[in-house]
């Protein structure tokens, strides 16, 4: 027994001994981790790890508030004593990046040290190309974003070095620019327009500048400058045919390719003096030059005279243009081959008689062959049209031609355009398609049916109507003329209607209507008082000298008044009175 207790006891001790030393370890612990305030410091630097001095450190609680504002010494440190707790910094300097750390101070250490903090630069440029390829005399856009992760606006100023010999300006939202603008934590687009205008071909190189609150950023850009690959003469008979004493026309179009206004100047080489030529515009004036705008592009008709007295051979004429502000120059050759000869030619028309509509067209389609041995000048006109018919005559290009240079041998297909007026009754035409080259005269008889066709359709869609008893209603009714003739006559037809109605229309008839023209007619629609409420229909057509169009039926709707109403209703009170009367008299007996 005294052993048992023995043991009990040791056992109480031990572990009495054990609960004391486990609570003044967690004792040592809780004392080792409290401190009440905390040192912070670190170092400010920008990107290229170099100090700044004058940056404000604005320290936040958790919940926005300010706490202190420091700000870096000359060396880039700063040093700020803070409470333990949850923090922001927020680092701000004028032209560089706003940076915004969290920092967690628990108390367990007395200095936090946050190393370097690096702040790049505020703005920065990005191009979207580097190294370009340009036409001489054309221009170019490279497009230049410029962002401000500074926390101020910043103005920036845009410059070009290099190559004095090429033409550059900034353009922004389409205005020219020298500085912009550029808000906080916003990015601005800037296009840099480069004309490389009278420059040599080769390579150029071009610094772009951007000046801003703290210091300059560059970028290169390449250039490459290249002759250029454009069509400015297109001569559309190269090769030309005539015989002595001739007169040779050919068109040439004069185009601007370039990015500039170009004044063209415009002259022919020709073989010998005894040659004289024409250059004449659209309009048929005499021109020595042009001016043409970026992208624009002319017609100019050169007219050779050939001399009387000139040998069977083939002759070289140079036509060369050049810019009077600019170093361009284009020429092109044009062959003319004199033949003595005689033209012969036959006159082919595959369908002679064609039938049309009025406001049509109609089209001939004319095989011209030269059978002779020298080429020939055609002209071509159709005698016998009535005053309002027009003709043109075109190649199969869609080109109107009003003489045609057939060579010897050669065979050509062209287009012979009747156009119908839009007001012709039916008819039929003869006339002659006469072609004449030199003295010689060439005729084919055509003919033309002209087909009439008259039409006529409603414009009125609803044809309902209400109308009280004993009253009367105005149906309106509008038709017009689809057709391409007039109709005369013009009338509305009363097909059927309810007997004790009175039906007239106003105006009873319409002498004519135009193609394309209307005609309103009322129909008055008198309903007697004595009618009982209810649907009724009246069927109507219209017609003119030339057709009738299908029939419609008018809806009415008719409504009894009140003034009818009232008089059923005495009628039917004198009726009971007289039978009351008669009751009281005879009724009893």
């Amino acid at each position: 027994m005294t052993d048992v207790r023995y043991k009990v006891a040791l056992i109480m001790v031990f572990t009495m001994l054990l609960l004391s030393t486990a609570l003044t370890i967690r004792e040592v612990l809780s004392l080792k981790a409290i401190y009440e305030y905390v040192t912070v410091k670190g170092v400010v630097v920008d990107a290229y790890n170099r100090y700044l001095a004058g940056v404000e450190v604005k320290v936040l609680n958790q919940y926005g508030g300010i706490v202190t504002i420091t700000n870096t010494s000359s060396d880039g440190t700063f040093l700020i004593v803070l409470h333990t707790g949850n923090y922001f910094l927020e680092f701000i300097k004028r032209g560089y990046e706003y940076k915004k750390v969290s920092l967690n101070l628990p108390g367990t250490s007395r200095e936090v040290n946050l190393g370097k903090i690096e702040l790049r630069d505020g703005i920065y440029l990005m191009l979207d190309l580097n190294n370009i390829s340009i036409e001489e005399f054309k221009s170019a856009n490279i497009k230049l974003i410029i962002n401000n992760i500074s926390p101020f606006e910043e103005v920036c100023t845009l410059s070009v070095t290099g190559s004095n010999n090429i033409t550059t300006y900034f353009k922004y939202e389409n205005i020219k620019v020298s500085s912009i603008e550029v808000p906080s934590m916003e990015s601005r687009t800037v296009y840099l327009i480069i004309e490389p205008i009278g420059v040599k071909e080769g390579t150029y190189e071009l610094h772009i500048m951007l000046n801003y609150s703290v210091g300059v950023i560059s970028d290169n850009l390449s250039i490459v400058v290249e002759k250029p690959n454009e069509k400015v003469i297109n001569v559309e008979h190269p090769i030309v045919r005539g015989v002595p004493g001739d007169i040779i026309s050919t068109w040439i179009t004069i185009s601007n390719p370039f990015d500039v206004d170009v004044s063209f100047m415009i002259n022919i080489d020709v073989p010998d003096v005894n040659w004289a030529y024409d250059i004449l515009d659209q309009n048929g004036k005499t021109i020595n030059s042009i001016t043409l705008s970026p992208n624009e592009k002319t017609k100019i008709k050169l007219r050779l005279y050939v001399p009387t007295n000139i040998h069977d051979g083939t002759y070289r004429v140079v036509l060369r243009v050049s810019a009077f502000e600019y170093p361009i120059n284009y020429s092109k050759e044009i062959l003319i081959i004199v033949r003595h000869g005689n033209p012969i030619i036959r006159m082919t028309i595959n369908t002679p008689f064609l039938k049309g509509y009025p406001g049509s067209t109609v089209k001939y389609r004319m095989i011209l062959e030269n059978v002779g041995d020298a080429e020939g000048l055609v002209s071509i006109n159709v005698t016998g049209l009535p005053k309002d018919f027009s003709y043109q005559i075109k190649d199969l290009s869609g080109n109107v031609v009003s003489k045609i240079l057939i060579g010897a041998g050669e065979v050509g297909t062209y287009l012979i355009e009747v156009q119908i007026p839009p007001d012709v009754e039916p008819t039929t035409l003869l006339m002659k398609v006469v072609a004449i080259c030199l003295n010689n005269t060439y005729e084919k008889e055509i003919g033309l049916s002209v087909l009439g066709k008259y039409e006529m359709k409603y414009v009125t869609e609803n044809y309902f109507i209400k109308i009280n008893a004993g009253s009367t209603g105005a149906f309106s009714l509008t038709v017009k003329n689809t057709g391409y003739n007039t109709l005369t006559d013009v009338k509305v037809n009363i097909v059927d209607y309810p007997s004790d109605f009175n039906i007239s229309v106003v105006p009873d008839r319409v002498n004519e209507i135009n193609p394309g023209d209307s005609a309103t007619f009322s129909i008055y629609i008198d309903v007697p008082p004595d009618v009982d409420s209810g649907d009724y229909y009246v069927v109507i057509s219209v017609s003119s000298s030339q057709l009738s169009i299908d029939k419609r039926a008018i809806h009415v709707e008719v409504f009894q008044t009140s003034h009818a109403l009232y008089y059923a209703l005495g009628i039917l009170s004198t009726v009971i009175v007289i039978l009351i009367v008669v009751y009281k008299l005879f009724g009893r007996r």
